[in-house]
């Protein structure tokens, strides 16, 4: 925000764009998180699954489709340009070959090394034509990624782990012992051996690695006043008449069994629709109570539909 204002006073920084890397579990909101900060700031908001996205000559969504969500409302290319891009599911075009963590050096790779080079330019800063680059899109608008903030998000599964054991034996034994090492620069190695290439990592500024969300944490997300998974819900059901209030001991369950299964938020939301399909297919309405009993029949027909799949 410091080098927005910069930048709304006419002074342009010398720096890059800035850019963050976020390492979580999947439905530990991350990008939940980005969006209520890119609301509380008042800036435009765009999200992209990046394991949809291809390279410009390759079917598929390309690289500009990320930025369309900056443009929505008719908001001004030269303020959406000042918005923040969160490119979710960034390890998903990590490059390459098995498991040896060695580059593809293929020419047609669409979804790894073709990507990520097409990435590099935006963010480090420059202008960028949105539409107009495939036979179906039609010219948008020009935005200018040296004001804008990006997000890099993903699971990057194994690297958490991988640091948390370096950690540990980092600090030595014996005499001379209890001094810790430099381990900052570890994880960005383990984001090269993961697949990103080098100039990508190095255009990153923080990352940050954050913790699986406890059972108090997926409570707190699913009773959240306005922005919580029962808030958002029932302002969908509304439009049928329908409300639900479950009793604190059933959401404590919901939060214990989402942990447990470590699908955390998501798996919350999944069972929030479960609790009500049958009064929506029964075209009920009012206030639907939700005791623990219901929640555990609701977790049994998830886990049995799960079996079937």
């Amino acid at each position: 925000m410091r080098r927005l204002e910069q930048i709304r006073k006419g002074v342009r920084p010398s720096v890059g764009p800035v850019v963050t890397l976020l390492i979580g579990s999947s439905s530990s909101g991350k990008s939940w998180t980005c969006e209520c900060a890119a609301k509380s700031l008042g800036l435009p908001y765009a999200l992209a699954d990046m394991s949809s996205v291809s390279q410009s000559s390759f079917c598929g969504q390309d690289l500009d489709s990320c930025f369309y969500g900056l443009l929505a409302n008719r908001i001004q290319p030269s303020l959406a340009q000042q918005g923040l891009v969160v490119l979710d599911e960034i390890d998903k075009i990590a490059s390459r070959n098995g498991n040896s963590g060695s580059w593809s050096s293929s020419g047609s790779d669409p979804q790894g090394i073709g990507i990520q080079n097409e990435l590099l330019k935006p963010l480090d800063g420059c202008r960028l034509v949105l539409g107009g680059r495939r036979a179906n899109a039609t010219h948008m608008a020009t935005l200018d990624t040296f004001e804008t903030c990006f997000v890099l998000a993903g699971a990057f599964d194994g690297i958490r782990e991988t640091m948390a054991h370096m950690q540990k034996e980092s600090i030595g034994l014996g005499f001379g012992g209890g001094h810790e090492k430099k381990a900052s620069s570890d994880i960005r190695s383990l984001l090269v051996n993961y697949g990103l290439m080098s100039q990508i990592v190095h255009r990153i500024g923080a990352i940050i690695i954050l913790p699986d969300p406890t059972p108090d944490m997926i409570t707190q997300i699913t009773t959240y006043p306005g922005s919580g998974l029962l808030s958002r819900q029932n302002a969908f059901l509304g439009s049928f008449g329908i409300r639900l209030r479950p009793t604190d001991e059933a959401i404590r369950h919901m939060a214990c069994w989402s942990c447990e299964t470590k699908g955390y938020s998501r798996a919350v939301k999944t069972l929030l629709g479960t609790l009500v399909e049958g009064h929506l297919y029964e075209d009920k309405v009012g206030n639907i109570e939700v005791s623990l009993a219901d929640v555990k029949r609701a977790i049994d027909e998830t886990e049995n539909a799960e079996r079937l799949q």
